[in-house]
């Protein structure tokens, strides 16, 4: 009965003296781990570092796309390092990649990781790259993603690599794509964070009624790969 007070105590404190960020990070990670954990099936579970992150991209490449080209979209590119990353395990002729990018830095504090607006900045510099597969869209998700789907053409397996951290982001990425996104889809998550890129994916599957299948996670669920099966 102790117990049970001292636990009804800590509560009542946290109601009473956190903020609607802290009870927004107790929601969404009690959330992710109900959701990850009603997966009953394995999975593979990688530990490496942040310098090593091309060993989950490789492993979801070799076990989805193989030998096949791909359309590969990347929300939040920076100095372009995983661009360049997936451009050399893929090395279709066909294969297309679009890294979407305003290159100013984020447009909004990212609170997780006590970051401020326009951190990731280039001052507007796109990254170098030799590979004529190769675009770069440059401008903020809600002003340049639209306007580039009404053009596009699917023509390979779609790859989602989501590098934005931030949740309203990856929400607006997600749910402005969803009509391209087709069984099959690969969508992999560079932070992974309860209240950040998890928020947004949830909201957007159970929103739109789509399921996914886990391809490959880093132990800590930070770095985290699906396949959409419906």
């Amino acid at each position: 009965m102790q117990v049970e007070k001292h636990q009804l105590a800590q509560a009542l404190s946290l109601v009473v003296n956190s903020t609607p960020e802290v009870w927004g990070e107790g929601y969404y990670g009690r959330l992710m781990t109900s959701c990850i954990g009603a997966q009953d099936y394995q999975y593979p579970v990688f530990d490496y570092e942040y310098k090593d992150r091309h060993i989950l991209y490789t492993h979801v490449h070799n076990t989805v796309i193989r030998s096949s080209p791909m359309d590969f979209f990347e929300f939040g590119v920076f100095k372009g390092d995983s661009f360049r990353a997936w451009m050399k395990i893929n090395t279709h002729p066909a294969s297309r990649f679009f890294g979407f990018d305003s290159f100013e830095g984020l447009p909004e504090a990212w609170r997780t990781c006590n970051l401020p607006k326009g951190h990731f900045s280039t001052e507007g510099a796109l990254p170098a790259i030799d590979d004529p597969r190769g675009t770069f869209v440059k401008g903020y998700f809600n002003q340049s993603l639209f306007p580039f789907l009404t053009d596009y053409e699917r023509k390979n397996r779609m790859v989602i690599h989501i590098d934005s951290d931030l949740c309203s982001s990856c929400l607006y990425v997600l749910m402005t794509m969803n009509p391209w996104i087709a069984r099959g889809t690969v969508i992999v998550f560079d932070d992974f964070g309860p209240v950040d890129e998890f928020a947004a994916f949830h909201h957007w599957y159970t929103s739109c009624s789509r399921t996914w299948k886990i391809v490959g996670t880093r132990t800590d669920l930070v770095k985290f790969a699906v396949v959409v099966t419906n």
